[in-house]
């Protein structure tokens, strides 16, 4: 019995590390390198490089290449600012130099279509798009013309999520936190997305995205077994 138990504990033990260990997509995009380029796997995309097709991203992980790319469409330039969080820290996944800057363009739309996803797949795809102006501006974003399904901040209220507070979600106004949007569940028959930024007062952008892999049912019992069993053995 002793032995059966040593055998469920180890099986356990290198599924919840194998698991967890980052066999599922990540991958973080900073868009500009105007105020600076962020650390370690990110995929920075230079002004040069904003109406064209990126291919080999990396994964943030490990840095190994995936199969994604993606091309930008109707951007104007780029600029940096429009980012306060507090002491100019980094927040959640985003670093400060990939919340600086972003790509732009003026009273229109303009989109990133991310090539390469798995059609069997789920995906949870965050956008960091924010403008600190006093005049304030309303930004719409979408993923494949959807909206958003909460905020990183917990924003859910479908109005606030379509007409998108680009002020408030730079942090530019007092008490305000940085925030941006999360869609939980993007799926595609095609492999491809389309995410798109636009507002028809001011300028729209993007300042990173990230897209990372949502694990199987499956994977997260097994997760949740692995993890109980860790602290049953510490208990």
């Amino acid at each position: 019995m002793k032995l059966l138990k040593i055998g469920i504990s180890a099986a356990l033990l290198i599924a919840f590390t194998g698991v967890s260990k980052a066999n599922y997509l990540d991958v973080r995009i900073d868009l500009s390198n105007d105020h600076g380029s962020a650390s370690g796997n990110w995929n920075v995309i230079d002004e040069s490089k904003k109406n064209s097709t990126v291919t080999g991203l990396v994964d943030y992980i490990d840095g190994t290449s995936t199969d994604l790319s993606i091309t930008g469409s109707n951007w104007d330039g780029e600029w940096h600012g429009s980012w306060h969080p507090e002491n100019d820290q980094d927040v959640g996944w985003v670093e400060y130099d990939a919340g600086m800057d972003h790509f732009n363009v003026y009273k229109d739309s303009a989109s990133i279509e991310v090539v390469g996803l798995s059609t069997s797949k789920s995906y949870q795809v965050e956008i960091v798009s924010a403008y600190g102006v006093e005049n304030g501006a309303t930004f719409h974003l979408t993923v494949d013309n959807e909206y958003a399904d909460r905020s990183y901040q917990g924003i859910t209220d479908p109005a606030a999520l379509e007409s998108w507070d680009a002020v408030a979600a730079s942090g530019y106004n007092e008490g305000d936190s940085p925030d941006w949007l999360i869609w939980d569940d993007v799926t595609s028959d095609t492999g491809n997305i389309n995410l798109t930024s636009s507002c028809d007062s001011d300028y729209a952008n993007i300042k990173a995205i990230r897209i990372s892999e949502v694990p199987e049912p499956a994977t997260m019992a097994m997760l949740g077994l692995g993890g109980l069993f860790l602290r049953r053995r510490k208990a």
